[in-house]
């Protein structure tokens, strides 16, 4: 094996790996959306009620 071929070999490994990271960052992200909405749902439901309870007082 040349060190042209050395490096090419090394080179695609390393590709592979850059290109596992994202995949792992973008599950990340999608999980922490997730949460997010559903404490924003769940902010929403209670704003709701609130300003409901609020409309019966006045």
């Amino acid at each position: 094996m040349t060190d042209d071929e050395s490096e090419s070999v090394l080179s695609d490994s390393h590709e592979g790996s850059e290109l596992e990271l994202p995949v792992i960052q973008l599950c990340g992200l999608v999980e922490e959306l997730r949460r997010s909405l559903r404490r924003l749902k769940f902010d929403g439901v209670k704003f709701r009620e609130k300003c409901m309870s609020l409309k019966k007082i006045f």
